[in-house]
């Protein structure tokens, strides 16, 4: 058995939720440097939202750190950045970086708690914006797009869908064969798409999104294939080749998974 199945089979064995700290911070083209904070932990931190630069008539995008990473780190900045410039948009980072000081297998077992309480914050903007599911795309790398997939689930239970979900190398340890509320999976938004290059390693090693990018050399396009080895061997050459990442074309999503290789 390899060190990942391991793993995902002993992780999360009576290990029990413990979260503190947790906030949003907010950028967009009024304030692209710095962000308005807002505490999630209760929800007398929401009233942040009024009066800040948040728009009800924007989308949002929602940032989710990964294990040992930060909503600071420069790549997330570089996001934000190219989000803003890309579009008129809100973007809310998240950072719960308390939550996994205490070990992988701590913060695995937080992501519950966790996409609980930013599910919190998004029904309190649909209620009090009437801003609908659909305008929310959640965007989270390794454990963080496991956290994505606890909003999307903990929202499915209030009929509230989230418009888009995109795990960049979701985590495998402790979730790959793990059940469904508690890790990332096609049914938590309307379209969830995957970008895996370190399957089997400390990514995860399953295609759970509608479309799921793997392996992949060429970030802009890639071909439908059944199987890595299949696509190596060139048996998918005139398959449907699609657009992947940010700009993916959503409209080839179906009700099971699709794999593209590149």
């Amino acid at each position: 058995m390899s060190v990942a199945k391991t793993l995902s089979a002993v992780l999360l064995v009576g290990v029990v939720s413990c979260v503190a700290g947790i906030k949003l911070v907010l950028n967009t083209r009024q304030n692209p440097i710095l962000p308005t904070n807002v505490d999630i932990s209760s929800a007398a931190g929401f009233a942040s939202f009024k009066g800040s630069t948040f728009s009800a008539s924007r989308p949002t995008k929602i940032l989710i750190h990964g294990y040992v990473d930060n909503y600071n780190s420069v790549w997330w900045l570089q996001m934000t950045a190219a989000l803003l410039q890309a579009e008129d948009v809100n973007v809310l980072r998240l950072d719960w970086a308390e939550s996994y000081l205490m070990g992988y297998q701590q913060a695995s077992v937080n992501i519950i708690t966790v996409g609980a309480q930013v599910a919190n914050s998004i029904q309190y903007l649909t209620s009090v914006y009437g801003i609908s599911g659909s305008k929310f795309h959640v965007i989270g790398h390794s454990l963080g797009a496991h956290v994505a997939g606890a909003i999307g689930e903990a929202l499915k239970n209030r009929s509230i869908q989230l418009d888009r979900i995109t795990g960049l190398d979701p985590a495998g340890p402790g979730f790959d064969g793990a059940p469904g509320a508690a890790k990332l999976e096609l049914t938590d938004a309307r379209v969830v798409d995957t970008i895996m290059t370190n399957g089997g390693g400390l990514g995860s090693n399953l295609a759970e999104g509608h479309l799921n990018s793997i392996k992949g050399q060429n970030l802009i396009t890639a071909t439908q294939c059944p199987e890595y080895d299949t696509f190596q061997q060139g048996q998918c050459t005139g398959q449907p080749r699609a657009i992947v990442g940010y700009r993916a074309n959503l409209t080839a999503a179906g009700s099971s998974p699709l794999k593209f290789y590149s």
